[in-house]
């Protein structure tokens, strides 16, 4: 007998941030949609690093925004 199992999953709310919008020209509210973590390492020369994408639309005009911020390990201060 096959039997159907659901879970039911709820979503979290997303992040707000105040950002620059280029479309309103000031700073607006932004809600994140997605992101993505991107990571690596030369074990052998002994450094890492990390890039995280962040997506965000502005609650104002629906455009969107791609924020990256960039890791590594010999730089130690994070680079947007």
């Amino acid at each position: 007998m096959y039997t159907a199992r659901f879970k039911m999953q709820t979503r979290q709310p997303s992040k707000i941030e105040r950002l620059h919008c280029n479309s309103c020209r000031i700073s607006t509210k932004h809600q994140l949609l997605k992101t993505h973590s991107d990571s690596g390492s030369d074990e052998e020369q002994g450094y890492y690093w990390r890039t995280d994408s962040e997506m965000f639309e502005c609650c104002g005009c629906s455009s969107v925004l791609l924020r990256q911020t960039h890791w590594f390990s010999e730089d130690p201060d994070a680079t947007v």
